[in-house]
């Protein structure tokens, strides 16, 4: 019998990309273009790559067609293959094993993508201490933006943007691959992740407050972020808002911790706009703790504070030895809000 496919029958196969994309420089990518400009998706790698004259011509190109730098050099690349070495231009990273549907994504007919989960997956792998991966996941899923999610190194902490993806999305991406390389490690981790944290001093304030006292946190509870509660009729009176955006949250005993930061706190309009809504959550029955900037620099300050918000929580204060305070002192130098000098 003749096994031969019969014309009209057969379909094109898919043309392999030129270069794929993936950790940092894929974030960088997801950070600087519109997810619409991405074209059909794709789970193959090259197992060859382009001499490195091409390479940059293809990089340029990239840039030209955006309008703006898309990464810093060198760019990290997807291989099928291992032997090749890393060079000014790009660091090549072996990849063989079976990527999920939809985890790269067509830049144009040369270049693909790694999804920002997957390039995240991959971050996880090389990522041997927890604390810069946990900053790492909550930026990525958070409404700000600096050189660590993918900003170029010329440009400063950008506000109010689009998350790279979420805490959900991230548990199902680890869940479809649980054999790719830093999966579980990945998994794992997100057990201390929030979504929507607004800025980097919030998600250091949580993290130290929320992480288990075996990493140096005060074992509060990962709070939610920014959660949005509908304010009563009475709160609206008091306030004029319809509803509240609590920065630090523990919902199930109505605290709301607020950061007062010197950007979005200063005048005397912002003054009397916090305190209106202060008596209206508290109006609701929230228990509303405010913490500025100098308070989140000071361990003492820290552990007042913590230990307000652990009676307020119901759970029992634990007695502190020299080896959890140096551990709490370590976690806080990490996050950035104690200077290591």
């Amino acid at each position: 019998m003749d096994s031969s496919p019969k014309p009209g029958n057969t379909r094109p196969l898919p043309s392999l990309p030129r270069v794929v994309f993936g950790f940092d420089t894929a974030l960088q990518i997801h950070r600087s273009i519109n997810k619409v400009n991405l074209g059909r998706a794709s789970s193959h790698v090259p197992s060859t790559r382009p001499p490195k004259r091409e390479l940059r011509e293809l990089l340029q190109q990239l840039c030209t067609a955006n309008g703006q730098p898309l990464f810093d050099l060198p760019v990290h690349l997807l291989m099928g293959s291992a032997h090749f070495h890393a060079n000014e231009v790009s660091v090549p990273h072996l990849c063989r094993t079976p990527l999920p549907r939809k985890s790269i994504r067509k830049l144009s007919n040369d270049a693909h993508v790694a999804s920002a989960n997957l390039a995240l997956c991959q971050i996880a792998s090389t990522t041997s201490d927890l604390v810069p991966l946990l900053l790492l996941l909550w930026e990525a899923c958070g409404t700000y933006c600096t050189q660590r999610t993918g900003l170029l190194r010329s440009q400063g902490t950008i506000y109010n943007s689009t998350p790279l993806t979420s805490v959900r999305a991230l548990k199902a991406f680890c869940a479809r691959c649980p054999s790719l390389r830093g999966s579980r490690k990945l998994s794992r981790t997100l057990r201390y992740v929030a979504d929507n944290s607004a800025s980097p001093r919030e998600t250091s304030l949580a993290l130290l407050l929320g992480l288990p006292e075996r990493l140096g946190g005060y074992n509060l509870g990962i709070p939610h972020m920014n959660k949005k509660v509908i304010a009563t009729e009475q709160a609206f009176a008091v306030s004029g808002k319809r509803f509240f955006r609590c920065d630090l949250c523990w919902p199930g005993q109505k605290i709301d911790l607020e950061y007062q930061s010197r950007h979005s706190h200063e005048g005397e309009a912002k003054r009397i706009e916090d305190s209106r809504r202060t008596n209206a959550l508290a109006s609701m029955g929230w228990n509303v703790i405010e913490m500025t900037n100098d308070e989140a620099s000071s361990i003492s300050t820290l552990n007042i504070i913590a230990n307000s918000l652990r009676k307020a929580l119901g759970k029992r204060t634990r007695a502190q030895g020299y080896e959890l305070g140096d551990k709490r002192l370590e976690l806080c130098k990490k996050l950035g809000l104690i200077s290591w000098w």
